[in-house]
């Protein structure tokens, strides 16, 4: 589930670096507790968040933040409650380019990454910029 996507361009190779394919999932009606200790066993800084086995959001670790700053229990929170709803995805073959400039607009650290229309990872910023770092580094 975490292994990388094959890709033959460099292009190809900054969105492989900037994501993990697959995506690590909780569901609305966990407990936020249940999302933290996830991420930290799978060294992540957003999951997905289904509803019914559909994608509806991701929560990230500044969801987990607006919890600590509420004092809700996180053992009694509902990740539903805490979650940002999905508006916006990346398809597997956008340029980078298009998804830094995109995420930038929205002020979005994290954004899905579907391919026939399904969900198959989650590319964040910083994996985004450290990718284009590389590129430019190698050039």
């Amino acid at each position: 589930m975490d292994k990388p996507i094959e890709k033959e361009n460099i292009v190809d190779t900054i969105l492989e670096q900037a994501f993990r394919s697959g995506i690590f999932s909780v569901e609305t009606g966990d407990p936020v507790l249940v999302a933290a200790q996830q991420m930290i066993r799978q060294r992540v800084s957003s999951l997905g968040v289904l509803s019914d086995g559909v994608l509806t959001g991701l929560i990230t670790e500044r969801d987990l933040a607006r919890v600590v700053s509420t004092r809700d229990d996180p053992r009694l929170a509902l990740v539903g409650d805490y979650a940002t709803e999905v508006l916006i995805a990346a398809e597997v073959t956008s340029h980078p380019d298009e998804i830094l400039r995109r995420m930038r607009s929205l002020d979005l650290r994290h954004m899905p990454v579907v391919e026939d229309d399904r969900i198959i990872g989650i590319i964040s910023m910083r994996g985004l910029l450290a990718g284009m770092r590389r590129r430019a580094t190698a050039a």
